[in-house]
């Protein structure tokens, strides 16, 4: 299910860090209570007069989804509850799940291309992705839930994100087993190019949203610090020598 925000939903993609952010939102006490059914995407859930909310969700690069979404299921051996209810990852699932098992990656990897020629995860994010107003990267997860939330107009503690661990994450030693054979990795960039491009134009998107929310995290520092010792204060600690001024020194987009 797609978890709703005082201000946002969040929509959850298999295997792309979901429950740490479910977990940290819940922490924050921003868990509001689900919205639809599980894993369904965003064009599926709508708000009040059937208008959404701010609705945000995050992606993983290709090469690391595939290895990331076998060592999970693997390690599981394929189960799946029998009350499992109709979800939206239900068409997904039962092609790399079924149609595609295998407790060999490379097999596994060979089967998904064979099923999915075009490109499974090109179809799940072009799907995913729809209708939603911030892509974030799980490779960038903590800063990005940051400038996720700040643009929602949640009100959170950024140092309790960047602080929590880790959640569900799949075991080393499967993760391990998830090598690619000669040529693979090749191949399914080329197949998944579609998917890649929705990766990296949310790595750029997001480094222009980052600055922003940088900008005005140090604007409003700065209003403090004017507050309290005045401007002549104010610009005693933007001076090089002054180790205090690290709110222009030590930023950085990608902090």
């Amino acid at each position: 299910m797609a978890l709703k925000l005082p201000h946002a939903v969040y929509v959850h993609l298999p295997k792309t860090g979901g429950w740490f952010v479910r977990n940290v939102l819940e922490k924050q006490g921003l868990n509001r209570g689900e919205v639809g059914r599980e894993h369904d995407p965003a064009n599926l859930i709508y708000g009040k007069n059937g208008k959404r909310p701010f609705t945000f969700i995050f992606i993983r690069h290709p090469v690391e989804w595939y290895r990331s979404y076998w060592a999970y299921r693997a390690m599981n051996d394929w189960r799946i509850s029998p009350h499992q209810p109709i979800t939206g990852w239900q068409l997904f699932g039962s092609v790399l799940d079924n149609d595609c098992r295998s407790n060999d990656f490379q097999t596994w990897v060979d089967n998904v291309f064979a099923q999915v020629p075009q490109g499974i995860l090109s179809i799940v994010y072009g799907v995913y992705t729809d209708g939603v107003d911030f892509i974030g990267r799980v490779e960038n997860m903590r800063e990005d839930l940051c400038v996720a939330l700040e643009l929602a107009g949640e009100s959170f503690d950024r140092g309790l994100i960047h602080s929590f661990p880790k959640q569900n994450a799949s075991h080393r030693e499967w993760l391990e087993r998830a090598v690619y054979g000669e040529g693979q990795e090749k191949r399914l960039l080329e197949i998944e190019s579609e998917a890649l491009n929705y990766w990296e134009c949310a790595a750029k998107a997001n480094a222009a949203n980052s600055f922003g929310y940088q900008a005005k995290r140090i604007f409003s520092q700065s209003r403090i610090a004017i507050a309290r010792t005045g401007l002549k204060g104010f610009f005693r600690m933007l001076s090089p020598g002054n180790s205090k001024g690290v709110m222009v020194k030590n930023y950085s987009p990608e902090h």
